[in-house]
């Protein structure tokens, strides 16, 4: 809907009016504001239920401020991408976010280079169903620490790239994963402030 609007400096509001009633009966939120240059961008309706929320924010590197908090996502699967390269962010509240229902996960917060500590809400999120935790964290290059201890990822496969080039993180803890992970390839590549680490 937004992708690609270079043009677009004031803040968007995706709320009541004509927008959130054609809005309402969709299930796809897949790169609604993908590239848009708005400096704030905040969701105001709660009438809209989707699906998918895939790079719905993806590369809105000029945003400084994105407001979900009323954000229906009681039946999204699909969060892959949904931050990444939002670089100028440097604050985020997750805390209202619904994911029992996401399986897809993947560079959900990727080259968020900005964001000094992790999102308010992320570490509470239920990731139960997430099949796909790849490539989290790729890139947050300006984290000191990283605890996803409390996090638990029981069907996940694998945890490939997750803190890659994460350079200013020092601490890292990795969350709880289940019998069925796999892999860790490459997981703190390019992590070289890395003091500590606890595998959980």
């Amino acid at each position: 809907m937004f992708n690609g609007a270079t043009s677009v400096t004031v803040p968007v509001e995706l709320g009541e009016g004509a927008i959130s009633d054609t809005l309402s009966n969709t299930s796809a939120y897949a790169n609604l504001f993908t590239s848009c240059k708005a400096p704030s961008i905040k969701i105001v309706s709660k009438s809209t239920t989707p699906t998918t929320t895939s790079a719905m924010f993806k590369d809105c590197s000029d945003a400084t401020e994105i407001d979900i908090t009323e954000l229906v996502t009681t039946n999204v699967t699909v969060m892959d991408n949904m931050f990444s390269g939002c670089s100028s962010m440097e604050n985020l509240d997750l805390s209202n976010l619904n994911t029992a229902k996401v399986t897809t996960m993947q560079y959900f917060l990727a080259n968020c280079s900005s964001l000094k500590q992790l999102p308010t809400g992320f570490t509470t999120l239920d990731v139960g169903k997430v099949k796909t935790p790849t490539y989290l964290l790729q890139n947050c290059s300006s984290l000191e620490n990283i605890d996803l201890s409390s996090m638990s990822f029981p069907v996940a496969t694998t945890f490939d790239y997750m803190f890659y080039n994460c350079s200013s993180a020092k601490d890292i803890k990795l969350p709880t994963a289940g019998s069925s992970m796999k892999s860790l390839n490459y997981t703190f590549y390019g992590c070289d402030s890395l003091e500590t680490f606890d595998l959980n």
